[in-house]
């Protein structure tokens, strides 16, 4: 017997859908002053992502009470600031507090997807886009015989050159091996590697290697002139001669990743790349 419903638009909020029954749920238990304290379990189930996003403005705004929160959502973790989380493992529990702001802000800012995939991950390897997400599995397998899984690595795109950022929420949770793979973009400075104990970087060691795909056509020139020898790409780049087949690779860089991730047996890997998988592997 129904003793109390809710409607919008002559819909009760029992057909509304799971996912809007908890919103509102969650709205009148938060409007509810008599609560000093409020445990929200994976509050995120059910919802779509903007519905998820209203959520998160309904409980920023709700200052009456403490708010514990237990989820799998890399969007709730970003969005109530990182500063807040305390992860647990088998290692007792690790929290985030001593984040600085502005790296808890940048995250904030980003509503980063996946940053709960790099706190989880035992094994990380950190690039700059989708060119490197779309290969390396391929590299992977090809260096070592075993898919990242087996190995237990996960691969996130950083979407930007912000590894100093991951850098310090792994030496707070005392990560055990992140790797990142980026480029020296032809500064003095950022050639080779940065070996750390826990988190260490991975750049070509030249200036001639600035780049993943010049760092790959390199090391394979003649098998890139030869695949996209018929192609009509002008042989410069940024307004600077260059051959043509690196030309291609620079301006379509993620068909180009496609089709080495399709070939790579027959593709030479960049040494620094090589240098990257071993160390995440020892």
């Amino acid at each position: 017997m129904k003793l109390l419903d809710i409607y919008e638009s002559d819909i009760s909020i029992q057909d509304m859908g799971k996912g809007k029954e908890n919103l509102v749920k969650t709205e009148i238990a938060l409007n509810n002053s008599m609560f000093d304290i409020i445990l929200m379990e994976e509050p995120e189930n059910h919802l779509s992502y903007t519905n998820t996003r209203k959520l998160l403005d309904l409980i920023n705004s709700f200052s009456n009470a403490q708010i514990i929160i237990t989820s799998h959502s890399s969007v709730i973790a970003s969005r109530l600031d990182l500063k807040n989380i305390i992860w647990l493992n088998n290692d007792g529990s690790h929290s985030l507090n001593n984040l600085t702001e502005d790296t808890a802000e940048y995250f904030n800012r980003l509503d980063n997807l996946d940053i709960l995939r790099f706190i989880l991950a035992e094994k990380c390897i950190l690039v700059e886009g989708a060119v490197e997400y779309i290969l390396l599995p391929q590299v992977i397998y090809k260096l070592t015989g075993k898919t990242i899984s087996e190995l237990g690595i996960d691969i996130i795109s950083m979407g930007s050159i912000s590894h100093e950022r991951y850098r310090e929420i792994a030496l707070i949770l005392n990560k055990k091996r992140i790797a990142t793979i980026t480029d020296n973009d032809k500064k003095e400075s950022l050639l080779g590697t940065d070996i750390g104990d826990n988190f260490s970087v991975f750049r070509g060691s030249t200036i001639n290697d600035w780049t993943l795909e010049v760092a790959f056509y390199n090391c394979n020139s003649s098998y890139f002139e030869e695949i996209y020898k018929k192609k009509n790409t002008k042989p410069e780049y940024r307004d600077k001669p260059c051959p043509k087949g690196l030309a291609h690779m620079l301006k379509n860089k993620t068909e180009n990743a496609i089709i080495m991730a399709a070939n790579i047996e027959d593709i030479e890997i960049p040494e620094y790349i090589k240098e990257a998988i071993a160390w995440i592997n020892e």
